[in-house]
């Protein structure tokens, strides 16, 4: 028969995909492609009656308070011929009362930007090389932070994220709107006027920055080293975000196919140690083969 330690080898690179895919943060994601114009009917990409395991439900009310980051990719393939006098637009928008927050184009800019929320708004850095032609194409990431009281919900807009965490995003792609409130219940893809259109594709919502924008590689989080010690215990190594405060949860559980739910904590508020954390399990294991995840909280 294996023992535990036959069988760490094949534990760590299973440990390695589920550590790097198992913030569990996403929500839910949408590759697309939604092309609309206006000949079409604003696609819609969620509502409360889709969403999977109902999570719109925590952003739908002026009672809910929480954070959203979302993604997504947009190609203008048609600008309509907009010179900023008014004739073409493009949002994904995001519906509550009524058009709460849309993030495109708003008629009449020729940048980058949207409407709605509490104003028309463009882009930063909002300059020449974000102008706005048929062709087009940028990926825009957002977070939308719903606030307790009135008009206290803010918005921060990134347009073409950097690879990195959200507090290392340069100030000249950032846009930080304020001032309204914006719960939602449906998002949807809207575009024209007449022959104007645009494609949005690979739309993510979750509850971590790192979720809808690329990390980078020193903060993905991937196991490196998975260790059997003589007394049953387990040491683990793993690439981990240094930003203090950081604290990670580590799972185990003897079957990979096992549902999130039953997998156990070992312990779950591992500090990180800097780019790299090494962390040893309280308790012993004398099974045969154990599988193990590391979690960012």
């Amino acid at each position: 028969m294996k023992s535990l330690k036959d069988t760490l080898a094949l534990a760590a690179t299973c440990a390695m995909t589920l550590g790097t895919a198992a913030h569990g943060t996403v929500l839910e994601a949408f590759p697309g492609p939604f092309t609309d114009n206006a000949t079409t009917a604003d696609p819609v990409i969620v509502d409360t009656a889709t969403a999977t395991g109902n999570w719109l439900d925590g952003y739908d009310d002026a009672t809910d308070v929480g954070t959203l980051y979302f993604s997504f990719e947009v190609t203008v393939d048609n600008n309509a011929g907009e010179t900023g006098a008014g004739g073409f637009f493009a949002g994904l928008e995001f519906i509550g009362v009524g058009e709460d927050l849309s993030i495109g184009n708003y008629w009449p800019s020729t940048q980058w930007g949207g409407y709605r929320f509490s104003g028309d708004f463009n882009l930063q850095p909002d300059d020449a090389t974000t102008e706005i032609t048929s062709g087009s194409s940028a990926t825009i990431a957002g977070k939308i932070v719903l606030g307790a009281g009135v008009d206290d919900d803010t918005v921060t807009l990134w347009l073409n994220p950097t690879a990195g965490a959200e507090g290392d995003q340069p100030a000249s792609i950032t846009t930080n709107l304020s001032g309204a409130d914006t719960p939602f219940n449906k998002v949807q893809v809207r575009s024209g006027n007449g022959t104007g259109q645009s494609t949005l594709s690979n739309i993510v919502f979750a509850t971590e920055f790192s979720s809808v924008v690329d990390p980078g590689t020193s903060l993905q989080l991937t196991i490196t080293e998975i260790v059997s010690n003589v007394d049953d215990t387990v040491t683990l190594t793993w690439k981990s975000d240094p930003t203090p405060g950081t604290t990670y949860k580590v799972l185990f559980n003897p079957d990979l196919s096992a549902p999130k739910s039953e997998w156990r904590d070992d312990n779950d508020s591992v500090a990180t140690q800097g780019d790299t954390t090494t962390y040893t399990t309280d308790g012993s294991f004398a099974e045969d083969r154990m599988f193990f995840v590391v979690e960012k909280n």
